[in-house]
């Protein structure tokens, strides 16, 4: 798989899935490999389970917490 290709890296317990659009791949390895060997400019780890491709976002939204009262 391309580098430029991969959407995002989702992890699956011991396993990682690499998510490209023409399908997604299953590989025995470490989110921890992928963060140290991937190209920092490109993509950035956005939770412990999840890396994405920086060049493949299209939108941000935005998660704010809203509170609601009850008065």
């Amino acid at each position: 798989i391309r580098t430029d290709e991969l959407l995002y890296i989702q992890a699956c317990g011991d396993y990682v899935t690499l998510v490209t659009p023409s399908g997604q791949y299953v590989k025995e390895q470490t989110m921890k490999y992928f963060d140290a060997h991937l190209p920092s400019a490109g993509f950035v780890r956005v939770h412990r389970s999840t890396i994405v491709n920086v060049t493949q976002i299209s939108r941000l939204n935005s998660l704010e917490k809203k509170i609601i009262s009850s008065r």
